[in-house]
């Protein structure tokens, strides 16, 4: 069961990624964000409720680490405007080695030789997927685009947010964290469109369709990676959902019509492979 719904899991994200790439010509990153908090709490929030175990100890830290997580979500989420979300996401599923080089840092855990290789790995692979296309012809210097610093970004606020879900579930419960950061996440997504002075967007309707769909499908997809981490081995999971850029890259072709580069394309393959394999490693 576990496996059906990890893949269930992979497909949600990739393609719920899309969607939300493809909504960006209508909607901005704070209407995303507004809909996204939506959908949060019309999912999450029940679902803790039905799983129980809710207990409301250490509020203080938990609402910080909420608002944290909910601020560094509206920078992925800018991100994503930024490039091509093939190319985007597989800078994002690169977060991994951040959670492993902070959690060596904050939480003392020790990393393998083999780990410190499938890091050297995916740096490289990632360094390859952002270079430019006439990389040759540089004199002055190599120059990244803009959207690989974001990419960047996201990936280590991604590490971020998984450090910080760790450490709160480490000191309450793991419903309790579900059920109360979309609440945190409330005055978070308000001030987002505050700041960009933007209207809260209507819910499948014209312009906001694929929006909604995307944001919908990001978010049933969490409650299935909640459900797989409670039945299956997380080393396993997080192995298949290291695959989740290379099906973004595929779907992407198919709706956005995105077109990648050998180069790239073999970027995109490496990261996938060795974020799966950290995975795996990762017990």
């Amino acid at each position: 069961m576990w496996l059906w719904l990890t893949l269930l899991t992979t497909l949600g994200f990739s393609l719920g990624h899309v969607l939300v790439k493809k909504g960006y010509a209508d909607l901005s990153p704070a209407q995303t964000k507004a809909l996204d908090t939506f959908f949060y709490l019309l999912i999450l929030v029940p679902y803790a409720l039905l799983r129980g175990e809710i207990v409301f100890t250490h509020l203080e830290i938990l609402v910080v680490f909420g608002l944290v997580v909910g601020i560094n979500y509206c920078l992925y989420l800018k991100g994503i405007a930024k490039g091509k979300i093939s190319l985007v996401q597989n800078i994002y599923s690169t977060s991994p080695i951040f959670v492993l080089i902070l959690a060596s840092v904050f939480l003392k855990e020790k990393l393998s030789l083999l780990q410190v290789m499938l890091i050297v790995l995916i740096v490289a692979a990632a360094v390859l997927t952002g270079l430019p296309k006439n990389v040759k012809q540089e004199t002055t210097g190599i120059k990244f685009e803009k959207w690989f610093f974001w990419g960047l970004l996201g990936a280590l606020v991604i590490g971020i947010n998984d450090i910080l879900a760790k450490k709160a579930v480490d000191i309450t419960t793991a419903t309790t964290v579900i059920f109360l950061f979309p609440i945190i996440d409330i005055p978070v997504a308000l001030g987002f469109l505050w700041i960009e002075k933007k209207p809260f967007p209507p819910i499948f309707k014209g312009k906001s369709f694929s929006t909604s769909l995307g944001v919908l499908i990001n978010n049933v997809a969490a409650l299935s990676f909640y459900e797989a981490a409670g039945i299956g081995k997380i080393s396993l999971i997080s192995g298949i959902l290291g695959s989740i850029s290379l099906l973004t890259a595929a779907l992407a072709f198919l709706f956005l019509k995105e077109k990648i580069d050998r180069r790239q394309a073999i970027g995109i393959g490496l990261v996938s492979l060795c974020v799966s394999l950290l995975g795996l490693l990762s017990t």
